[in-house]
């Protein structure tokens, strides 16, 4: 069981054959693995670490090995003191919440044995097909903490498509897109933002 990152652990856990034998059952709860916030493409994960391995002292153009083992030398609280760093802009707006550091999907050129071994869809359909029980829901108003955290929600209302999927944005065509946002406006933004309403 995990609600919010933890429903997103949980989802992870689920659809990652390294996993399979260590549970029977799951339940998630406003979180999974499968929303853009819950883990980062190889490259930018890539990027951030690189960016906060220069921050601590590491040089970032050392390869994977060396530079590993600088970040494990590295002492944690300077590791935690120099993790803010800056986000696409995509993220900053989208529901992150500010998270920096997420897992990435790994796979055999990355790791002896991936967690990740797939594309998240592929891993989802294998998952069902090994028949595990999920039981899948959310909570009300979950991840409104996220409008308390800053003021981005302000940039929402001019890119509702960025609350489109990643992985749908880039499949689909202009006029898709289009009415996606207007059904995203429609759904959910009827009225012009008022923060006292937003903060209830």
């Amino acid at each position: 069981f995990g609600e919010s990152a933890g429903g997103a652990a949980v989802i992870s856990h689920y659809l990652s054959p390294q996993s399979t034998g260590l549970f029977t059952k799951a339940i998630a709860q406003s979180g999974s693995a499968l929303a853009d916030w819950a883990v980062l493409p190889l490259a930018e994960g890539v990027r951030r670490s690189k960016i906060l391995a220069q921050r601590v002292g590491c040089n970032p153009n050392d390869n994977d090995t060396i530079l590993l083992s600088c970040l494990q030398k590295t002492n944690i609280k300077d590791i935690v003191s120099n993790q803010f760093i800056s986000l696409p802009f995509e993220d900053v707006i989208s529901g992150t919440i500010g998270i920096r550091f997420v897992p990435v999907l790994d796979t055999y050129l990355t790791a002896d044995m991936p967690f990740f071994n797939d594309t998240l869809s592929n891993l989802m359909e294998e998952a069902m097909a090994r028949g595990k029980p999920l039981m899948n829901g959310f909570n009300t108003h979950d991840g409104v903490v996220k409008w308390r955290l800053d003021e981005s929600w302000k940039e929402v209302e001019n890119n509702l498509a960025q609350f489109i999927p990643r992985s749908k944005r880039s499949s689909i065509s202009y006029n898709t897109m289009t009415r996606l946002q207007q059904d995203i406006q429609k759904r959910y933004f009827l009225d012009k933002f008022d923060q006292d309403k937003v903060l209830d």
